[in-house]
């Protein structure tokens, strides 16, 4: 496998012309730093340039449906709540303890923003976690 690698390799004689131009330049620079400035010209954005025909486009509708297939799949139907009465006695009786909020939503496996909505809905007032 190796030797399929070599033939790809430059060789000495394949840098000739690179060599004789390079010589050509410093020489016509007065054997100072040669520096070759390449133009770069603008391309023209063309309409759609960014969008495929195939792409999918997230319109509202589309993410309503989403959203629907993902509470079906949850168990739950398209406009409902989730019961959260069990939660909300597991958190009152944990402030009762005098755990922190953050601890509280750590055993509760939710987050601290859905454990300060129930907290707010129910007049729970965790402690500051100690700092």
């Amino acid at each position: 496998m190796h030797h399929l690698t070599t033939l790809n390799l430059p060789t000495p004689s394949s840098k000739d012309a690179d060599r004789q131009w390079l010589a050509a330049m410093l020489e016509a620079a007065g054997g100072e730093q040669v520096v070759e400035v390449i133009q770069i010209e603008p391309r023209p954005l063309v309409s759609r340039q960014w969008r495929a025909d195939d792409m999918t486009i997230i319109t509202k509708a589309r993410r309503e449906e989403q959203s629907r297939k993902a509470l079906r799949k949850a168990g739950r139907p398209h406009g409902s709540i989730a019961d959260d009465t069990a939660l909300v006695e597991r958190a009152s009786a944990m402030q009762a303890l005098g755990l922190s909020r953050y601890a509280t939503a750590r055993a509760l496996k939710i987050g601290c923003d859905r454990l300060d909505r129930i907290a707010a809905r129910h007049g729970l007032q965790f402690k500051q976690a100690a700092a």
